[in-house]
């Protein structure tokens, strides 16, 4: 509590003496917001690789955070942008890679295949992750770690956006603790033919892991298309101090196609394809024994395969119509395929399970300028996933159906109106925006709810954006956010981690999260500061509860409930600086503290990331030559929940801090092309970051070709 009250101090201080500054100086000419555009923001400028000499124009980095293109200083919200020219100077083997030393960002990996974002505090079905604004989260999303946000390939995105916050009147359910939207490449529409691509080699020596991307993009007079293949294959991770995690190596294919054709009235047609298979990936802390436990939880654990087909139709009408100045039309379809191999320790049977969710989304969004200064985002919110769920075990070459981990033929429908008003005076822009959502589930199971579960909310959002001067802005944002109780919650029957079996509970209520938070932008030609201060309140937490029976096999009977109340507040720091010479200079500082109150029992929150943050900074060594220099920390997180005791990811007497260093040095040959050399984790540190399932890789070289063509 005294970290956060010496940050919220330091915070208010820097606001107040930007605040007085500002009022020692005559005001300038207010600056106007961005024109919304409704398509994928696009870089005006050609591409260029990472590292260049090019300072960013950080003022016009473009989000989409309130459904309409606006610069990030332009925007009541607090939110984070990784652009394309930062990708490569992270670690991308997974999509969650990328999202490591965000503010209010942690990430927990339980298997080297996968990696969720904590926002927050929040996690899993708690956050929404979408792509291109449609929903990837399904029906079986669980509010805890898992591997789905893995299933987008990372190099097939243009730029990814972290809404912090809750978000549910633009994007609906689940989006409490935050938003992760993942904008795709678009090939661009230049007019006359053209061809042009990317690729990109790497080799990471502590995972001995090996990637390979190649992009292709083709235009011709008023259409456009691309197509990618990105291939991953690795070994077992070394670990820092020299020791090897048995069962971490994974492989990953992926191919992406888009195509893009604009008509003579101006309307752009656009289809989009994405595929991505993990043919075998084992769950480690399944196969390895954790904290406190003498032997492991099963003896073979495979995601076999995880795999992720989707395919996007959009249209962009810039045209005016009666009611509207511009519209985006999307239809989306994706299914997600979630099958297991599990034989648990000594056991002579193993179960195989196919789990599959088959995601039909429409969304129709309208923008409407009613005057100079007000502004209208208008839409229609739909949405249908059917879960299909087998499970059969085997024995003595044959195959006997037993209880599936979800109810088959199970569904779960959403349709949803919203809006938000946006009012522009001078130097102030207020934000106000309701959704009505309703609701129907249908497990497929009379004994368990013998009709459809309905459920209706209402959200709503308040914001307000104050600026200072032309570069400084104070905002601050009261809001809602929800999460109906998905076919996860309510009817998941079988095995959980930790020698638990769960049962279902078709009578759930909807959760609901409300909260304020305030803070300061600073957004300029060479430098970005943002600072956030956020108190939430979580009701109606579905949490697992001990019923106090034990199965024929010795394993504890849970269930899901709505019994926990939980109180969130933290602090986000981010300072991107560009100085003279190509010096470059980042960081990032971040705190959450939670505490959940269970029929009166009040302890700490259960996986809340500890203090955490990162530095570092790059420059030019010569024309050719580029140096870079980075370190990520997180202090000690001692304060853990019942649950985080009884997690065998974690030890319960707490997680260790640690301060990781990487160096890299970069040779550009030419303005297309770059070789990057370079140690990850310098000093060969063993750690674990927080809630993770297995310790981080060692000290591991790190060789990579990118070029552009």
């Amino acid at each position: 509590m005294k970290v956060f009250a010496c940050s919220v101090l330091i915070t208010t201080y820097l606001i107040a003496v930007t605040v007085q500054a500002a009022s020692d100086e005559k005001p300038p000419a207010p600056e106007p917001l961005t024109e919304a555009s409704l398509s994928s923001p696009q870089n005006p400028s050609e591409e260029k690789l990472p590292d260049s000499k090019n300072t960013r124009a950080l003022d016009t980095m473009q989000v989409t955070a309130g459904l309409q293109a606006a610069s990030v200083g332009n925007v009541a919200t607090a939110v984070s942008v990784i652009s394309r020219e930062e990708f490569f100077s992270r670690p991308n083997a997974l999509l969650p890679d990328l999202l490591r030393d965000e503010a209010g960002v942690y990430v927990q990996q339980t298997t080297p295949g996968q990696g969720v974002p904590i926002i927050r505090g929040l996690k899993g079905s708690q956050n929404l992750h979408l792509v291109d604004g449609i929903r990837l989260n399904t029906a079986f999303f669980r509010d805890a770690p898992n591997q789905y946000l893995a299933l987008v390939d990372p190099f097939w995105a243009d730029q990814v956006e972290v809404v912090r916050g809750p978000s549910s009147v633009l994007y609906g359910g689940d989006a409490m603790g935050g938003v992760v939207n993942v904008i795709t490449h678009r090939p661009k529409l230049t007019g006359h033919d053209r061809f042009s691509g990317e690729s990109y080699l790497a080799w990471h020596g502590a995972e001995k892991l090996a990637l390979a991307h190649l992009r292709m993009d083709f235009s011709a007079p008023a259409q456009a298309a691309s197509v990618a293949l990105s291939t991953l294959s690795s070994s077992q991770r070394r670990i820092g101090g020299g020791d090897t995690v048995p069962f971490t190596a994974f492989d990953s294919r992926a191919f992406n196609g888009k195509w893009l054709r604009q008509l003579n009235s101006g309307l752009t047609i656009g289809v989009d394809t994405q595929h991505l298979k993990q043919p075998a990936t084992p769950r480690v802390d399944a196969l390895v024994a954790g904290f406190g436990q003498p032997h492991p939880d099963a003896e073979r654990y495979l995601f076999s395969p995880n795999q992720r087909d989707f395919v996007h139709l959009f249209v962009e009408d810039p045209v005016p119509g009666a009611w509207f100045d511009s519209a985006r039309y999307q239809v989306a379809w994706q299914k997600i395929t979630d099958q297991r191999l599990v034989r648990k320790w000594q056991a002579s049977e193993e179960t195989r399970e196919n789990n599959q969710s088959r995601l039909f989304s429409a969304k129709a969004t309208w923008h409407q300028q009613l005057a100079k200064n007000k502004r209208l985002v208008f839409g229609l919110d739909s949405w249908h996933d059917r879960i299909n769920s087998h499970k059969w075990q085997r024995q003595d070459n044959s195959e006997v159906p037993v209880s599936s981990r979800f109810p088959d033929d199970s569904r779960m429908h959403l349709l949803a109106v919203f809006a938000e008003y946006r009012l522009e005076q001078q130097r102030q822009q207020w934000n106000a925006g309701v959704r009505h959502s309703r609701y129907r589930i249908d497990l497929n199971q009379p004994q368990l709810a013998p009709e459809a579960i309905r459920l209706t909310d209402w959200s709503g959002h308040l914001g307000g954006l104050f600026s200072l001067t032309d570069r400084q802005r104070l905002f601050v944002n009261l809001g809602r956010g929800f999460r109906p109780p998905n076919i996860f919650d309510l009817g998941q029957l079988g095995p959980r981690p930790g020698n638990r079996f769960n049962i279902a509970n078709p009578n759930l209520q909807a959760e609901t999260l409300y909260s304020l938070d305030f803070g300061w932008k600073h957004t300029g030609s060479n430098w970005h500061w943002q600072s956030a201060v956020f108190i939430s309140r979580y009701r109606n937490k579905i949490a697992s509860v001990f019923t106090g029976q034990t199965t024929p096999e010795g394993q504890q009977v849970v269930q899901s409930q709505n019994v926990a109340r939980v109180r969130l507040h933290g602090l986000e720091n981010e300072l991107e600086w560009y100085g003279p010479a190509g010096l470059r200079l980042w960081a990032s500082l971040n705190y959450v503290r939670g505490e959940e109150d269970s029929d009166g029992q009040v302890e700490p929150a259960d996986r809340i990331p500890p203090l955490n943050g990162s530095l570092g900074f790059s420059r030019p060594l010569s024309s050719h030559w580029h140096g870079t220099l980075q370190a990520r920390f997180a202090a000690a997180q001692r304060r853990l929940s019942a649950r985080d005791r009884r997690d065998a990811r974690i030890d319960p007497q707490g997680t260790g801090g640690f301060a990781v260093f990487d160096a890299y040095l970069t040779w550009h040959p030419s303005p297309n092309h770059s070789l990057r050399l370079g140690v990850q984790n310098l000093f060969d540190k063993r750690y674990r970051e927080h809630g993770s399932g297995l310790h981080a890789p060692g000290r591991g070289l790190l060789l990579s070709w990118h070029g552009l063509f």
